[in-house]
């Protein structure tokens, strides 16, 4: 079975905006994604650019297979998604883009 990797990129105009939700993020929703069937989540912090004033975040999902990103898809992700538009949908300058893909291959360090 081949993992799946759900990034989803969050870009502000705002810093303070993006502290804010970046801490909401360690503090609720990345845990809350993992329950309903993420394996891991990284959260990337990425500085200003002109089109992302304040900054960007990242946050890498991985789900151990397409059955399990396809269950969060259609029974989970709509009532988390909508959580995080009732809390942070009223405040402009906040864009965000999501895209999956299937993990190939991964590598990690040899151990000394």
């Amino acid at each position: 079975m081949e993992m799946v990797a759900y990034t989803v990129w969050v870009r502000f105009d705002d810093a303070a905006v993006r502290a804010d939700f970046c801490s909401w993020l360690r503090q609720e929703h990345i845990g809350q994604v993992i329950e309903a069937g993420a394996a891991s989540a990284d959260l990337l912090e990425h500085p200003p650019t002109g089109d992302a004033p304040g900054g960007a975040i990242e946050v890498r999902y991985l789900f151990e297979s397409d059955v399990a990103f396809a269950d969060y898809l259609e029974h989970r992700m709509p009532g988390l998604r909508g959580a995080t538009l009732n809390r942070f949908g009223h405040i402009p300058g906040i864009r965000y883009e999501r895209v999956d893909a299937r993990v190939i291959d991964r590598f990690r360090a040899k151990r000394r």
